[in-house]
């Protein structure tokens, strides 16, 4: 019994020193995620200014992708004029002034247009 666990034990140094000795040492470090790519926790009804470019996606949809985060906002219940105000901008960086109204998923969010800033 001792002899199979001291023998086990060696195998798996005798392995961790050749991945050393290889270079491959990164796999024991733990990967740190970026600060700025996570995902803020934006919260029903919160009002929040993005700085971020717009974009009409292929279902028609108008988005706001945050240049600080992953975040993607989807306008919703947007009038007339609104609509045709960020049609012009698609394409553009613009800040924008939103009311988040639901969560999708984990870095989707729906949102009310409050104010288009330049």
């Amino acid at each position: 019994m001792h002899e199979k666990l001291k023998r086990s034990i060696l195998l798996i140094g005798g392995i961790a020193l050749i991945l050393g000795l290889a270079g491959c040492d990164t796999i024991f470090i733990a990967v740190r995620s970026r600060p700025e790519r996570r995902v803020p926790l934006y919260q029903k009804g919160q009002v929040v200014e993005i700085r971020g470019r717009i974009v009409v996606n292929n279902k028609h949809q108008i988005i706001l992708e945050d240049q600080d985060s992953p975040a993607v906002f989807r306008f919703v219940g947007l009038r007339q004029q609104e609509e045709r105000d960020l049609y012009r901008r698609a394409g553009e960086q613009s800040r924008v002034m939103l009311r988040v109204v639901s969560t999708q998923s984990g870095r989707f969010f729906n949102a009310r247009l409050i104010q288009l800033r330049h």
